[in-house]
């Protein structure tokens, strides 16, 4: 809101339009499908705990750290563990704002910033971490990790990009979506070395995967921060003093 003229009340209009749109989200999801990402975690998790495999024949596609982190939750009763897990979740949330504040929240896929700007450095960071998480996978559950891959096939991934309420142009048609990525792509790499770089690489992450809701858009919003950007500093009358260290 301390942006003048038209572009403060363009944020406004984006900002009313977001909340709106997460308003319907939450209505249709409380009234069709109420905590069923959690109904997935908690069977997956009640089938590690029993031995049985995690990815049966038409099995949903979803990695398996979550399922292993969500076996102590499964020995619990369904209402009782979605409780604990939505509260693990607002705590986790708050204490990511405490530790990075709001204009630090970026998804990790934005790696390709690095990759255009030749930052080898967090570029191996992230690489590295991605294969650790792959390492630990692989160590407690290497049956079911190995398994994963075979939930990728052609008619599983129509299903899921299939969902209703996919706003990705894959639905419509594959070509045009790999088109639409090539062209992204080469946006991220042009304006990689500008102030319009970061940008650039966030609506790569958010929009280019095959499938895309209406909720995913909210990281849009790290388009407003990026590396380098500090903490903004208050003075005793909450007005912005600083921000330090905007990429070149």
């Amino acid at each position: 809101m301390r942006r003048g003229g038209a572009l403060r009340w363009l944020w406004v209009g984006i900002a009313v339009l977001w909340a709106l749109g997460g308003i319907r989200m939450f209505l249709f999801h409380m009234s069709h499908d109420p905590l069923t990402d959690i109904h997935v975690y908690y069977d997956a998790a009640a089938s590690l705990n029993a031995r049985q495999p995690l990815y049966p024949p038409g099995t949903r596609i979803y990695p398996r750290l979550l399922a292993i982190l969500f076996r102590p939750l499964a020995l619990l009763p369904f209402e009782f563990a979605a409780a604990v897990w939505e509260r693990i979740l607002v705590g986790s949330l708050g204490l990511t704002l405490l530790r990075i504040g709001i204009r630090k929240i970026f998804p990790p896929a934005v790696g390709i910033y690095r990759l255009a700007r030749r930052d080898w450095q967090h570029l191996g960071r992230l690489i590295l971490w991605t294969a650790g998480l792959v390492l630990v996978q692989f160590i407690l559950e290497p049956a079911n990790t190995w398994a994963f891959p075979g939930t990728l096939g052609p008619r599983q991934v129509a299903s899921e990009v299939g969902s209703e309420g996919n706003l990705s142009p894959f639905v419509f048609s594959p070509l045009v979506w790999a088109v639409v990525v090539a062209i992204e792509v080469a946006v991220a790499f042009r304006f990689a070395h500008s102030r319009q770089g970061w940008a650039a690489a966030v609506c790569l992450a958010v929009l280019t995967p095959p499938r895309v809701f209406s909720y995913n858009l909210m990281k849009l919003l790290a388009c407003l921060g990026g590396p380098g950007k500090g903490r903004a500093r208050l003075d005793p009358t909450g007005i912005s003093l600083a921000t330090r260290g905007e990429p070149r």
